[in-house]
């Protein structure tokens, strides 16, 4: 098995992540990456509500913003731990339902084939 598998994909979508990864990690660290995002409903909302007003110019900016501020965090393991205890702890301390990581995988398979089409930003030149 491919150690690096993701959980809910099969050997040969692993297989091909990985190449096309690989294939497309000097061109990135020459020119970027462009690519499309999913963010579910309240994430996309969220997001949305930012640029409306006007801490982001368009979502990929508030995407760029984000990822910067999780590569900052992403060495620092006490950080990440600290911020995952309270995460954990503010959800045992709710009354949010628990799950099991079967029950995880399953929800998010049937949500992943029942999703409907999401909202799409088009992109406004700077000098509209």
């Amino acid at each position: 098995m491919n150690d690096n598998r993701h959980s809910l994909e099969s050997e040969e979508a692993a297989r091909q992540r990985i190449e096309q990864a690989r294939a497309l990690k000097p061109i990135a660290a020459e020119s970027g990456l462009k690519f499309e995002a999913y963010l579910p409903t309240d994430l996309g909302a969220w997001v949305l509500e930012l640029v409306e007003k006007g801490d982001f110019l368009d979502p990929s900016e508030a995407v760029f913003v984000f990822m910067q501020q999780a590569r900052e965090l992403y060495p620092h393991d006490d950080l990440k731990e600290e911020f995952l205890k309270r995460t954990l702890d503010e959800r045992v301390n709710s009354d949010s339902p628990t799950y099991t990581l079967e029950e995880v995988k399953a929800r998010l398979k049937e949500s992943l084939k029942n999703r409907p089409n999401p909202a799409s930003w088009r992109k406004i030149p700077l000098n509209a």
